[in-house]
């Protein structure tokens, strides 16, 4: 593979290598459209699912190679490159089909791979992907050297969690630069704040600067950006004569909340940070609050309560979450569930009576150790999904009464949900009601997910009103709270297709459970990505992303939804529905008045909708129009009369209104 030549392999029943070769554990050969591939497959054993490619010429530092990969596009399954840097095992992106039925090609940049005798590996598999939905059919591997890459870093070192900047902050960035040849370098530096949605240039700042030989450089950036929303800033080097040596881009955004924003009580999160390896406590609980949310859920697991027969403890992440949660005075549920093999309870929920005894016995020690700190309790989460035949609906009601028993003599205040079902299961949550199940909660808990599908096409407002009917049929009214809820971003998945998306459902799903009373709280499901794998579910529920650094640079960045969310806690958060009109059958308008009197207006279409114009009279001069992340347009009109055009973006109007009427829609 010298500078102008391509090293290749083909793959098929014979192979044709050229300055690599290239091996894989079990060849299965396939043919389509006349050509021939190394089909791979899925497998739980993760050595059957690469091909090991070997280039023979040594690859010198700071060089950028350029793989080319060729593929038949069948089924939706992806694929990457995994690599040795010099420092550890490194990924490139991933590599999705689409199922066109065609030969493709994708291309690959990797900068400074160390190949040495193991070469690299191109697989399906991938501690990022995990393994890939269905197998590819690779047909070829070229390699070719593309020039050297920048010798030069650069990292936030200082700086908001996230590069959230939350109301009032202005942005900075510390920005420190590594240098990693043995000569000095005098550079020109250019910082462009990026929209990502629109992907125009903001501004920019120019700077110049000189990085010593294997040293360090820092420059403080302060770009001037006014309005709410989600950016990258660009950080551009180049020398005298224009040789690009770093080109990186750096999440950021700005909210229009922040700490001293009144709290949503009825809008919040449910997530697993207490039990630890999620990053420190004080910086979710803190994103929360700075959003405006002043809702969330937890849990304390019976196994890691009770590590041995008689032995309970909480363990101090817990407690220091438990202090975090206190400082930002967030109103928090926990989960109490589970089995625990430890103390010899292998059944999940507990079914004998022994089970049933020592269940007892963790529920009434839990309890005792978190008084005064924790009075909401949550009990065992989604027990349906193990106990799917109504049949065994009274497994979990045997749990649920001893729970609710307990709890009420340490705290005859405190507060138990139950249910806590996966979905909205009507016939198995109907058992428990019939075995008495209503006595033993105070709040009927569910998780509705809709999953890919918008709140209107979920039905989610009917939904839940049939579970209203059957919960006024066993003689209760008992509010009902949603301890989940969300939407995954997977577009190759169970989910959503983009972050957009996720936040416009969201919004629209928490103003229809508000208004219209269905729902008391509402909690989404997660705050930020897991470490999991990104075909699992738990990695793309987040609203920010997570706080592994291999899986996004800047750990707890915001999604678009964080930042349309604060932005609707900040206006509607603790306010009180008014009314509604519907200019048309996909579309409504929903009124809220806030604490101070003035009143708010949320509004938006359906998706798949034509736009539609029609004309609002609202009886006053002016307002204040606010876009889905909360910048403002002051509109006027003598009349008190404004026109609009429809959109599936939330649009809201605040002001002091007399009407509220919608006129000559066409």
């Amino acid at each position: 593979m010298n500078t102008n030549k391509t090293a290749y392999a083909r793959f098929g029943t014979c192979t044709d290598f050229y300055e690599m070769t290239a091996w894989v554990k079990e060849k299965n050969v396939k043919n389509y459209e006349g050509r021939e591939g190394w089909l791979l497959s899925p497998k739980n054993d993760a050595d059957s699912t690469y091909i090991r490619i070997i280039p023979e010429e040594k690859i010198d530092d700071f060089e950028i190679l350029k793989v080319t990969v060729d593929y038949f596009d069948l089924g939706l399954g992806s694929f990457t490159l995994i690599y040795d840097t010099g420092s550890g095992e490194a990924e490139a992106e991933i590599a999705d089909l689409f199922d066109s039925r065609q030969w493709k090609s994708h291309i690959f940049y990797i900068s400074s791979p160390h190949f040495g005798e193991n070469g690299f590996k191109l697989g399906i598999y991938s501690h990022a992907m995990g393994f890939s939905n269905e197998g590819v059919c690779v047909g070829a591997v070229s390699i070719e050297r593309e020039g050297w890459y920048s010798p030069v870093s650069v990292e936030v070192t200082d700086g908001p969690t996230g590069n959230i900047f939350f109301e009032g902050e202005k942005p900075h960035f510390k920005l420190k630069f590594t240098n990693k040849l043995n000569e000095e370098l005098k550079l020109s530096g250019v910082y462009s704040v990026i929209d990502i949605e629109t992907f125009e240039t903001i501004t920019s700042i120019e700077d110049c600067f000189s990085l010593p030989s294997s040293g360090e450089a820092i420059s403080n950036v302060s770009p001037s950006v006014e309005r709410y929303g989600v950016y990258y800033l660009r950080v551009e080097l180049t020398d005298d004569e224009k040789n690009v040596y770093l080109k990186k881009d750096i999440d950021f955004s700005l909210i229009s909340t922040n700490l001293d924003t009144p709290k949503n009580k009825s809008f919040g999160f449910s997530d697993h940070f207490a039990k630890g390896n999620r990053g420190l406590p004080h910086i979710p609980l803190r994103l929360i609050r700075g959003a405006g949310f002043g809702i969330y859920r937890d849990e304390v697991m019976w196994d890691r309560y009770e590590t041995e027969d008689g032995k309970y403890e909480l363990r101090d992440f817990t407690k220091r979450h438990l202090d975090a949660s206190d400082k930002y005075e967030l109103e928090t549920i926990f989960t109490l569930g589970k089995n625990n093999p430890a103390v010899g309870v292998e059944n999940r929920p507990p079914r004998t009576q022994k089970e049933l005894e020592k269940w007892r016995m963790y529920v009434r020690r839990v309890v005792t150790d978190l008084n005064g700190r924790i009075n909401q309790f949550s009990i065992y989460n989604e027990a349906n999904i193990l106990l799917r035949d109504k049949s065994e609906a009274v497994v979990y009601f045997n749990v649920l009464k001893i729970a609710y028993e307990e709890i009420k003599k340490i705290n005859p205040d405190a507060i138990v949900t139950g249910l806590t079902t996966s979905n909205i299961l009507l016939d198995w949550i109907e058992e428990v009601f019939r075995l008495g199940g209503l006595n033993y909660m105070d709040v009927v808990d569910i998780h509705p997910y809709a999953w890919y599908m918008s709140p209107e096409a979920f039905c989610l407002v009917d939904k839940i009103n049939a579970l209203r009917s059957l919960i006024t049929k066993y003689g209760g009214n008992h509010p009902i709270w949603a301890t989940e809820f969300g939407f995954p971003i997977m577009p190759k998945g169970n989910g959503v297709d983009n972050g957009d998306l996720q936040g416009r459902y969201l919004a629209r799903s928490f103003i229809y459970v508000k208004a219209l009373n269905v729902l008391d709280r509402m909690y989404i499901y997660m705050l930020s990505d897991t470490e999991k794998f990104r075909v699992d579910p738990e990695r793309n529920f987040g609203i920010i992303y997570g706080y592994i650094k291999e899986f996004r640079e800047t750990p707890f960045a915001a999604k678009p939804a964080y930042v349309m969310l604060s932005n609707l806690n900040r206006l509607i958060g603790t306010a009180e529905f008014i009314d509604l009109t519907e200019p048309h059958d996909r579309m409504e308008i929903f009124r809220f008045r806030k604490e101070d009197g003035s009143q708010v207006l949320a509004m938006w279409q359906h998706d798949n909708s034509p736009p539609y114009k029609f004309d609002l009279s609202l009886g006053t001069k002016s307002v204040n129009m606010y876009d889905k992340y909360g910048n403002c347009t002051r509109l006027c009109s003598e009349n008190g009369v404004y026109t609009f055009i429809t959109s599936v973006d939330m649009t809201y109007l605040e002001g002091n209104f007399e009407n509220f009427e919608v006129s000559n829609g066409d």
